[in-house]
């Protein structure tokens, strides 16, 4: 199992990655920071799958909020992510990402206009739980997750009941834990 980026220094965003070895190959990870809110970051993990050669690539990121930074994010996550498209590759894009679904895959579309010509895949993964508590202590979503994956043999699911999770879950826990007491600090 390793996690990333592997220098506990780096993880001042305290954005992480966890992957298992025996699997997935390390590609590449890189790190940009929204130009409106320089302390929110988003994060490209690329992987190869040992056994098929196929590649992943997750993107990671809180995306900064408001009527001033959320619309502006929203716009350079999507040319990010669409600019550096591979259509060959399973794309996973999640986080804590500030608004609704429509409005990330809408600024998809427009990002892929201007970008590589590619016409975005993305689906939304309905998330069916509560993933936050609000600022008026009422359970919602700001969590989304949108894949795009050219191959329809390989199925993407949300777990209905965290012990579908549980069993596989032991060995991130035990990885999480020797991180504890090191203070993440957010810039």
């Amino acid at each position: 199992m390793q996690l990333l980026p592997s220098n506990v220094e780096d993880l001042k965003h305290g954005d992480i990655f966890i992957y298992y070895t025996n699997i997935f190959e390390a590609i590449d990870l890189h790190t940009e920071h929204y130009k409106i809110h320089p302390s929110n970051t988003y994060m490209t993990l690329t992987l190869k799958e040992k056994k098929t050669e196929r590649v992943y690539r997750f993107v990671q990121s809180h995306v900064p909020r408001g009527p001033v930074k959320g619309t502006p994010a929203r716009e350079e996550l999507a040319h990010a992510i669409m600019n550096d498209f591979d259509p060959e590759a399973i794309t996973l894009v999640m986080g804590d990402m500030n608004g609704a679904a429509h409005l990330f895959l809408e600024a998809f579309e427009e990002a892929a206009k201007t970008s590589n010509g590619h016409k975005p895949p993305f689906s939304n993964i309905t998330i069916p739980y509560h993933t936050i508590i609000n600022t008026k202590m009422h359970a919602d979503w700001i969590d989304n997750l949108f894949i795009a994956n050219p191959y329809p043999e390989v199925s993407s699911s949300v777990a209905q009941d965290g012990s579908e999770v549980f069993t596989d879950l032991q060995p991130v826990l035990t990885l999480l834990e020797k991180l504890k007491n090191h203070a993440l600090s957010n810039p």
